[in-house]
């Protein structure tokens, strides 16, 4: 049997490996940095789980499948960044956490992923305001399938925009992508759903793949969950 991964270049795995305590002040400020534990804490209880949608099961790929997509992604994330805001500084998060589950006919998940500052995360979510960071995050967000017979490559048809602002504040970046895929001559569509926001040093990420539009009162309620969740375990 041909084994299919499915891969949002942004979101469903981790963005980056887990990184390292950062100081978050010079030595004149009473501002305590963020620890790695206070990261993991706050990542793992903000992330959605299988409970948060009826039906669905956690999703586990091999290891090794993992190790290799948290490479490509890292890289993947770097270049998408860097496309919608040229010469931005990459900083390396404290703890990166994702989350995914396999509903009845989608695949969903959320990843968390603290930065060492709150600056730091406004910077790079504030990256994707511009038209051009609205065509990078698109671009971004297209999903990938591939098998080890099958060649890589999505074909996007549309892309739309969803409005977030009120439910999770100004930044937030969310599209609807419709994309066309094909193997050996057949043809298929797949909806894929990505937002991303920022509570405090925290970005987080969403993802809904599936052959059918994921259910949009579903969608809203799994997002108010995760900003809630970042809201009542904010960080500072």
């Amino acid at each position: 049997m041909r084994r299919w991964i499915v891969a949002m270049s942004i979101i469903l795995v981790a963005l980056v490996a887990g990184g390292v305590t950062i100081a978050l002040a010079g030595s004149g400020s009473a501002t305590a940095p963020i620890t790695k534990a206070q990261a993991v804490t706050f990542a793992r209880a903000v992330n959605l789980a299988a409970s948060d949608l009826p039906g669905a099961k956690k999703f586990e790929p091999p290891s090794y499948e993992v190790a290799r997509d948290e490479q490509e992604t890292a890289a993947s994330w770097s270049r998408t960044l860097r496309c919608a805001r040229p010469g931005i500084v990459i900083h390396r998060p404290i703890d990166v956490e994702k989350s995914s589950f396999v509903g009845s006919r989608w695949l969903v998940g959320s990843v968390v992923q603290v930065m060492p500052t709150e600056a730091i995360a406004a910077a790079e979510v504030a990256a994707f305001a511009s038209r051009r960071g609205h065509v990078c995050f698109a671009r971004a967000a297209d999903v990938q399938i591939t098998s080890e017979n099958a060649p890589l490559g999505p074909y996007p048809v549309t892309a739309t925009f969803i409005p977030l602002t009120r439910l999770l504040g100004s930044d937030a970046i969310g599209v609807r992508d419709l994309v066309r895929e094909s193997f050996k001559g057949k043809h298929w569509f797949l909806h894929s759903d990505a937002v991303f926001f920022r509570v405090g040093p925290a970005e987080i990420a969403f993802s809904a793949v599936g052959k059918t539009p994921f259910p949009a009162a579903t969608e809203r309620r799994l997002l108010a969950l995760l900003h809630s969740r970042a809201e009542a375990h904010k960080l500072s």
